[in-house]
């Protein structure tokens, strides 16, 4: 999987000099949800996915768009006290094209085959840590860069400066806020309060829930492929068959709407995807369906976007929220639906567990 960080032509430099990707965050009213936006895209990376760093304009500085392949080597950490506190590693191995891809031509819209991902960046204009892309688009994006460098890349050497720093996870046996450090947070201004968060201090569930949906998301990104995600496949993905790729809150064409989950699986004789809509607390029939009809449209939109590479997928559409009680004879456990819904809940040790509503 590919991941566009956004920077300049100053903090590109940083980036190289430093051999990590480091990115922040203003932690306004709703400290917990920004923080888990922010820890969410970082937790999506894996060891080996690369990096094309996304060169905007800067003070006195041109919009370059993109000369570099980078590859992400550990797992993200946090590191207290540091203006820039959420850092990603990298190999110390880079490539650089000498002739830019400009952004027009990388964001063209009369392309067939769209970098579908970075136009939603760019037509929302949201600011994110990292905006992912699929396989199939990372090659696209190759193309286009080889296309305009017949002679090819030439190879750097990034630096690697030592932090330390602390692994970013989702602790779901924490449950309420450290006051000392809730009072110092309420203190500082939003642009400094992130820098000066001790990750065992933060809740990241309340009760049997997560405390907020980016959280659920977080926790997804971090432990989809891992021990803790175990009754997340067998219950939300196809268990049985290999996971390919992963991202998190993909742009839903350019009217504003994000689809929080879609991962792709394939085995021996198939290839599919999941798209999964999230709902921290639990839903009543009538919102499911309401919610339900949404990730139908999301299935249609991934449909659309893997044809135009060529690639024929049927999606999978899945609802997760807290447990429901609301049931009558129309929803039976045993009814089929074109949308699935998976409920999950977090026991008193912390382990969360998904078990199916409708499927």
């Amino acid at each position: 999987m590919g991941h566009l960080p956004i920077v300049n032509q100053s903090t590109v430099t940083d980036v190289i000099r430093d051999g990590h990707i480091s990115t922040r965050g203003d932690l306004k009213e709703m400290w917990e949800k920004t923080t888990a936006d922010i820890f969410s895209d970082v937790l999506a990376t894996r060891a080996g996915d690369l990096v094309f760093p996304w060169i905007i304009a800067g003070a006195g500085e041109q919009n370059i768009g993109f000369k570099y392949i980078l590859t992400i080597t550990g797992p993200p950490i946090f590191v207290e006290g540091d203006e820039y506190p959420v850092k990603v590693p990298l190999s110390q191995e880079g490539w650089e094209f000498p002739n830019p891809l400009p952004e027009a031509t990388a964001l063209d819209l009369w392309d067939s085959r769209l970098l579908w991902n970075a136009i939603g960046k760019k037509s929302l204009r949201r600011g994110r840590s990292l905006t992912h892309q699929t396989p199939m688009e990372d090659q696209r994006l190759l193309q286009l860069l080889n296309s305009i460098n017949p002679s090819g890349p030439r190879k750097i050497t990034l630096g690697k400066k030592s932090y330390g720093g602390t692994p970013i996870t989702i602790n779901t046996s924490q449950t309420y806020w450290d006051q000392r450090l809730k009072e110092k947070l309420g203190s500082l201004s939003p642009y400094n309060r992130l820098s000066a968060l001790d990750l065992n201090g933060i809740p990241w569930r309340r009760g049997q829930s997560f405390i907020v949906e980016k959280a659920l998301e977080a926790w997804i990104m971090e432990n989809i492929d891992k021990d803790p995600g175990k009754e997340f496949r067998e219950n939300v993905l196809d268990a049985s068959s290999k996971i390919e790729w992963f991202g998190n809150y993909l742009p839903f064409g350019v009217a504003g709407g994000n689809m929080d989950v879609v991962v792709t699986q394939s085995s021996d004789s198939r290839r599919f995807i999941t798209v999964i809509e999230l709902k921290v607390t639990s839903l009543r029939m009538k919102e499911f369906r309401e919610v339900a009809h949404q990730v139908s449209m999301y299935c249609e939109f991934i449909r659309n976007a893997f044809k135009a590479y060529g690639e024929i997928i049927e999606p999978n559409g899945i609802v997760i929220s807290g447990p429901s009680s609301d049931f009558g004879p129309s929803t039976s456990i045993s009814e089929k639906a074109s949308i699935k819904w998976v409920a999950y809940s977090i026991n008193d040790k912390g382990d969360v567990h998904f078990t199916p509503i409708l499927h």
